[in-house]
């Protein structure tokens, strides 16, 4: 039976490393701020509406900011997942 060739590694320069980590540190800042985003979104942030003071007469489901914190909420979890 054949042994398995190993696959040869591949040795990245000092330039490359450093332009890899760039990269890196670039896309998980903004996972970050996308996070931060959402959260915004989450807990009303900038938020002029008068949700919270207004009288409520429909159901949960039927209210499309509620669904669209629904939508921020699992976004976010999945940033920050990205960044942690």
């Amino acid at each position: 039976m054949k042994e398995k060739e190993k696959p040869e590694k591949t040795h990245y320069t000092d330039e490359e490393l450093q332009e890899f980590k760039e990269i890196i540190l670039k896309r998980l800042e903004q996972a970050k701020e996308t996070y931060e985003m959402y959260m915004g979104i989450i807990t009303h942030k900038g938020d002029n509406t008068d949700e919270d003071t207004a009288p409520v007469y429909k159901g949960f489901d039927d209210d499309p900011i509620e669904i669209t914190r629904e939508e921020a909420t699992r976004l976010a979890q999945r940033q920050k997942k990205i960044y942690q």
